[in-house]
């Protein structure tokens, strides 16, 4: 794969956009962030048809965390195919002050690929994780409402949702209760999900 620097410069640039905010608890959460109309246009400049960005708030100091991301296919109501988007699970160490991080998902336009990019701002000293998967992968008009939300160790995290039934792809609406996921992909032809989950080692 080729990788296009300019991605990750404009994912720097977003990071710095949105900044270092403490949450009034110091407690480890995740949400969803929304582009701006510049960051939008950058995007799809480079090619990249739909992108998802997520902040995990409040990352413990001096602590070492554990990072896995995959996707799940779901075909008449049974998961079909699960694939680990990043080769294997990455580990990651935070420095003595509170640290945040960031999740990007990219769908290449005209493509059926999935680029995940994991970085921690750990006071200016950002880690970056990768991992990329030309895979068929049939997201289209992604629904995400990933509001901000508690981590729960060892708790998987939904973050992208979609559908194919009737000659129609669309996107599920992201609500953390199981059940309303689970009637989705009991009553679609196809569903992809995008799950990860953030673990402290110690």
């Amino acid at each position: 794969m080729k990788k296009k620097p300019i991605i990750f410069i404009l994912f720097i640039l977003i990071i710095f956009t949105y900044g270092y905010e403490k949450n009034k608890e110091n407690v480890t959460s995740i949400e969803q962030l929304t582009y701006t109309d510049r960051e939008n246009l950058l995007l799809k400049s480079e090619g990249v048809d739909h992108s998802y960005i997520f902040k995990i708030n409040n990352l413990e100091p001096s602590s070492t965390y554990q990072f896995e991301c995959w996707s799940e296919y779901y075909k008449n109501g049974q998961l079909d195919n699960k694939l680990e988007i990043l080769e294997q699970p990455q580990t990651f160490v935070i420095g003595q002050k509170s640290s945040d991080g960031y999740i990007l998902l990219n769908i290449p336009k005209y493509s059926n690929a999935l680029n995940c990019i994991l970085s921690g701002d750990n006071h200016n000293n950002f880690i970056i994780i990768s991992g990329y998967k030309n895979e068929s992968f049939k997201f289209k008009g992604v629904i995400t409402a990933l509001k901000e939300m508690k981590i729960s160790q060892n708790n998987e995290i939904l973050l992208l949702a979609s559908a194919n039934g009737k000659n129609a792809s669309f996107g599920i609406p992201i609500n953390q209760e199981k059940k309303l996921i689970q009637d989705d992909i009991k009553k679609n032809d196809e569903v992809y999900l995008i799950k990860c989950k953030l673990t402290k080692i110690h």
